[in-house]
């Protein structure tokens, strides 16, 4: 039995994952499906954001978009 999940964002998806709430400028969301580049943190799987200033702290903060990037290793069913 074959069953499907239709991803709107990335956020439903089962692969997505980010760095950690300690990376410095907030967490990077990652594709964890994807394959990184050799040698590089995150690099490949980092997924689309936006930058912001914290209204609270004053400093730059990473907001997650959730839009899925052309490059998702998932297939499309279209």
């Amino acid at each position: 039995m074959k069953k499907k999940i239709v991803l709107e964002t990335c956020k439903g998806c089962p692969h997505f994952d980010h760095s950690g709430s300690f990376t410095r400028g907030g967490p990077i969301p990652l594709c964890m499906k994807a394959d990184p580049p050799k040698n590089e943190n995150y690099g490949g799987r980092r997924l689309p954001v936006t930058a912001a200033i914290n209204e609270r702290t004053g400093y730059p903060i990473r907001v997650w978009t959730y839009k899925i990037p052309s490059w998702c290793p998932l297939g499309n069913d279209e």
